[in-house]
């Protein structure tokens, strides 16, 4: 992660699906859009030890969400165009999105090593949930991660609603929108 001038880098070397080795670092980062040099030096140093090496970034830019819905057509009724978002069904039953500004955004921070897998708060909620075992009444779950948060109510492994917070100096931005099971549409 980028905050706050510095660069956090946690990196797992993985053998047969055990975890090996595991490195951590921070560096002076004061681009916020970008990897500072130093950075990509480590990166492309502890890759070159590895046979295949994937870097993942976890989204937390204001331009995503979760939708009740894998149907495109009807991302409208929750004033999200389906132009401007890539979409990705979960379960085939609801789906993320992220609108190509911050996918680019993201893949442009990571230009210099590259930018393999780009996960989203929702669905690394959905997999903890997963793990844990859903309720089968309606019930709020919240992921964590950083300086932002996602909650979800979920019933069963069905996403009734979801939600993108972001933490910004003592303050939240909070990008919601609604849609009641009376088919209103409110956003707060």
């Amino acid at each position: 992660t980028i905050e706050d001038g510095q660069c956090h880098l946690l990196a797992k070397i993985l053998k047969n699906g055990k975890i090996q080795k595991t490195y951590e670092a921070v560096f002076d980062n004061p681009y916020s859009d970008r990897l500072d040099s130093k950075v990509v030096e480590y990166i492309q140093d502890k890759a070159s030890s590895c046979l295949d090496f994937y870097v993942v970034y976890c989204l937390d830019a204001m331009g995503q969400g979760a939708l009740p819905t894998i149907k495109a057509s009807e991302f409208e009724a929750f004033s999200v165009d389906i132009k401007d978002v890539r979409q990705v069904k979960v379960a085939d039953i609801w789906s993320v999105y992220a609108s190509y500004i911050e996918i680019n955004r993201a893949q442009k921070m990571f230009d210099e090593i590259g930018l393999n897998l780009l996960y989203s708060p929702f669905v690394l909620l959905y997999h903890c949930l997963q793990k844990e075992g859903f309720r089968q009444k309606p019930t709020l779950y919240m992921y964590n991660h950083k300086d932002s948060f996602v909650i979800g109510i979920f019933k069963g492994n069905r996403l009734l609603f979801g939600a993108f917070f972001a933490l910004l100096m003592g303050q939240i931005r909070i990008c919601l929108m609604i849609k009641s099971f009376s088919n209103k549409i409110g956003i707060i």
